[in-house]
């Protein structure tokens, strides 16, 4: 919260007018490790139960903003699986697909707890180092040791992995 004033001058510089008031932030959006450790436990604590109660049961609680992981789902899947016509990760439609996800995931977090920003995650930090550590983009074993896929965030990964899944989290 901050306290800001408001100062309206003539050509002169003579005070017309002046108002001071409170200006309250809601939510800002930040890179998941820039989180506080509790707005992120709060994010994931959110997502975990939007996997466990279903949109429509939400929707009683939370009310219409809020979408469970069901939703999202079957959402991403009708316009993505086909792999010829994936409308939302190919071709012209990735930003604007991807924006408005974002921003309906965000409504749904929001609506279970208001503060929350939906977080984003810069993989530039993670690409200087792949390209520090290996040299080519092609060594997916560095991405894997990100923090992202850590036991506080997402789980770890490994490639022995034969599911191509989450191996804790």
């Amino acid at each position: 919260d901050r306290e800001i004033e408001l100062i309206v001058k003539d050509e002169d510089g003579k005070i017309l007018a002046r108002s001071t008031t409170s200006l309250f932030v809601r939510y800002v959006r930040r890179e998941i490790r820039d989180m506080t450790s509790e707005d992120r436990t709060t994010l994931m604590e959110t997502v975990s139960s939007m996997y466990q109660l279903s949109t429509e049961e939400g929707a009683r609680t939370y009310g219409a903003e809020y979408k469970g992981m069901d939703y999202f789902t079957a959402k991403y899947t009708a316009l993505a699986a086909d792999s010829s016509c994936d409308r939302v990760s190919n071709g012209l439609g990735y930003l604007t697909n991807h924006a408005a996800f974002v921003a309906e995931f965000e409504k749904a977090i929001q609506s279970v707890q208001p503060h929350l920003a939906a977080p984003f995650w810069d993989f530039t930090r993670d690409a200087h180092k792949v390209f520090s550590q290996a040299g080519a983009v092609k060594d997916d074993k560095v991405w894997r040791t990100s923090d992202i896929f850590d036991e506080e965030l997402f789980g770890t990964t490994s490639t022995t992995n034969k599911y191509h899944a989450l191996d804790t989290g």
